[in-house]
């Protein structure tokens, strides 16, 4: 398990863009090893829509727009997301 913690901060460490959400802070010596990153306010893309119904085709792009870039950032570091989806 460690091991792969450890690969995992590592593969964060690496991942730069403005559309991520950076590591600022982790301990893989810890009894229970953790990361904390940046802080992202809003809601979700799931809570938005479940809130406010269907987006307008502009805010739609714009999302899409910085969740590519995001996604850039992350493959660029050699990591791929496994976990894409509205509710995160």
């Amino acid at each position: 398990f460690r091991s792969r913690f450890a690969r995992e901060v590592s593969a964060a460490r690496r991942i730069r863009g403005g559309c991520t959400a950076r590591l600022v802070a982790a301990d893989l010596e810890a009894d229970r090893p953790w990361f904390a990153t940046q802080y992202v306010p809003g809601p979700s893309l799931h809570d938005k829509v479940a809130e406010e119904g269907p987006l307008a085709a502009a805010e739609v792009a714009s999302i899409g727009a910085a969740l590519s870039e995001g996604l850039v950032a992350v493959h660029e570091a050699g990591v791929v997301h496994r976990d894409l989806k509205p509710s995160n």
